[in-house]
């Protein structure tokens, strides 16, 4: 899977309650994921939350990325979403 990178200023390592954080995650020196980690209780909250995801400074590779992420319940559809939203394009590093 590959190494987890956490925002150093995340709320739970200043101790408060874990409910969702976003991780970047690397393998073999190279960038792999990006993901949002959310528990399974935060989810059954039915939330309707938009985060901001800290993007880094330099790229590896150019492409869209994620600048924001949304964890929602739709009750109408009794669907949850977790979604990536805010694509920007970003240029790699030379």
């Amino acid at each position: 899977m590959g190494v987890h990178w956490i925002n150093p200023l995340s709320p739970e390592l200043a101790g408060e309650t874990f409910t969702r954080t976003f991780i970047d995650g690397t393998y073999k020196e190279k960038v792999a994921f990006m993901e949002p980690m959310i528990t399974l209780d935060y989810i059954k909250s039915k939330p309707s939350h938009l985060d901001e995801i800290p993007l880094p400074t330099h790229f590896q590779v150019y492409g869209f990325y994620p600048s924001k992420y949304r964890v929602s319940y739709n009750p109408s559809r009794k669907e949850y979403l977790i979604m990536l939203t805010d694509f920007s394009f970003k240029m790699a590093d030379e």
